[in-house]
């Protein structure tokens, strides 16, 4: 969950994260509060003008997943011998109610365009346990059945094309967020004829050298309605353990994957140094993908083409 905002807007509201305390999660104090300040100028809830979220989940080990928790206050969700990892493509926009072309220090963007990915393993508080829903299918965690809402995805990393929503996924929920760039090509209703999903992720300062690519195709696997939200996230914020929710007004396309269908669905590693590809390599390996989750908002209008207005008469 990001924000990114333009760097004179006012900030103040009091936030929806929460910190999971060791100890009393619950116990707040002035020198233990539960809600971390937001940086300024960022304010919260952020609300998204579009989003598109593309999930692929994999299933993974956990002894390679654990070491990745050490020291955060996080255990592994477990689902059966499984621990679970995703890799999710977000592009967003965001408008602001304002903007200032000659604004001093800088002019104040009315919008802003987002690209980023956040490579999760999903995990909960170790002062939830008595809350963790253990023995919950992956199925049914993947469809948004865990109603506790304990188990989140801890963002082992999260590359970004915009230095607002890199300060603000830092400031206000520890992200560890890096920029880069990112190139995509996607179904949608200005791209009519696309089917197949494929993004690549590059590696900051290394040119066209990248981290990794993926290309997935969900034609003829039946899609499945779901609800995860309000998707749980954690991050680690100053050295403490900091949560959010995270919000989508719409439903979700899910596809479980079948043998057949899970070889339409590509990883690339690729040639780039960024530390991101060895902790991929490491966690998600070579494992074939078990679902993927989709979300898209509607389109808030549409122009059709034009026509002769002075029709049937000749020019």
């Amino acid at each position: 969950m990001i924000i990114s905002l333009g760097s004179t807007l006012p900030g103040g509201m009091p936030g929806n994260s929460y910190h999971a305390l060791k100890g009393d999660p619950m116990a707040a104090s002035a020198s233990q509060p539960i809600f971390p300040p937001i940086p300024p100028p960022f304010t919260m809830p952020f609300f998204y003008g579009s989003l598109t979220s593309f999930w692929v989940f994999y299933k993974v080990d956990p002894v390679a997943a654990t070491p990745y928790l050490e020291g955060t206050g996080l255990q592994l969700a477990t689902f059966g011998d499984s621990a679970l990892a995703s890799l999710d493509l977000q592009f967003y926009t965001a408008t602001y109610g304002m903007q200032s072309n000659f604004a001093k220090p800088q002019p104040i963007p009315g919008m802003s365009v987002t690209t980023e990915i956040e490579f999760n393993i999903w995990a909960y508080p170790e002062t939830h346990q008595a809350q963790y829903p253990a023995g919950i299918s992956v199925d049914d965690f993947i469809m948004g059945q865990d109603q506790t809402k304990t188990i989140g995805g801890y963002r082992i990393w999260v590359p970004c094309d915009n230095k607002y929503a890199i300060k603000a996924g830092k400031g206000a929920f520890g992200e560890n967020k890096f920029y880069t760039l990112m190139d995509f090509t996607t179904p949608c209703g200005n791209n009519p004829d696309q089917t197949t999903w494929s993004y690549k992720c590059y590696s900051p300062k290394e040119g066209e050298k990248f981290i990794y690519s993926l290309e997935a195709d969900v034609t003829g696997t039946p899609a499945v309605i779901a609800n995860p939200s309000a998707i749980t996230l954690y991050g680690d914020l100053d050295g403490r353990l900091v949560g959010s929710h995270w919000n989508l007004f719409g439903q979700y396309d899910t596809y479980f994957l079948k043998k057949a269908a899970q070889k339409k669905v590509t990883l690339t590693y690729g040639d780039g140094k960024h530390k991101m590809k060895g902790d991929m390599e490491k966690v998600i390996g070579t494992a074939a993908p078990y679902a993927v989750q989709i979300y898209q908002s509607r389109d808030s209008a549409a122009e059709s083409r034009g026509f002769y207005a002075n029709y049937p008469s000749q020019p």
